[in-house]
């Protein structure tokens, strides 16, 4: 949809509709809403309208979780955002940048989510301490709910994890 788009990482359909989002290097994230025939509608401020649009340059993920559209975004300067949909280009961020992991800026992204349990779980690679994964519950927390890169190695071998699936509640 614009040409600056580095290519569409996750796709969500929701409320009947088709999502992509997209990496932009030099105008931040964007996410965008099939319409039907060949046309596309942005549906967030590039980057989620931070103060440095880059900053956010890209979705790795999306999900659609009680109701509500999520993105996670790659931000190596203050650490991967979650970003809720509200409507029209409207998001609300809801967790902490980086899951609060700040200094230094490892948990730069999200490159999954996965709904299992009535729960939103989101992976972020740690090239410093090891993959972590985050559970939310819809309200103002996100509780790491593994060892860094699962206790394997010290430091933890287990940097990344490339895909998430949910399977009989687990």
């Amino acid at each position: 949809p614009h040409p600056n788009n580095g290519g569409a990482h996750d796709m969500v359909v929701y409320e009947g509709k088709i999502y992509a989002g997209t990496r932009g290097w030099d105008i931040g994230c964007q996410v965008w809403r099939y319409d039907g025939g060949a046309t596309w509608a942005q549906v967030n401020q590039d980057g989620f309208g931070i103060t440095t649009p880059t900053d956010n340059m890209q979705i790795w993920a999306m999900a659609v979780y009680a109701g509500k559209m999520y993105a996670g975004t790659w931000n190596q300067v203050s650490g991967c955002q979650v970003w809720r949909y509200e409507s029209g280009t409207t998001w609300t961020q809801v967790n902490q940048d980086g899951f609060g992991i700040a200094t230094p800026v490892n948990n730069d992204s999200i490159h999954n989510f996965a709904v299992c349990g009535g729960q939103l779980y989101a992976e972020t690679p740690n090239d410093g301490g090891g993959c972590q994964v985050w559970r939310y519950d819809g309200g103002s927390t996100w509780p790491q709910v593994n060892q860094n890169g699962f206790g394997i190695g010290d430091p933890p071998d287990n940097e990344d994890i490339w895909a998430m699936a949910s399977c009989g509640g687990r």
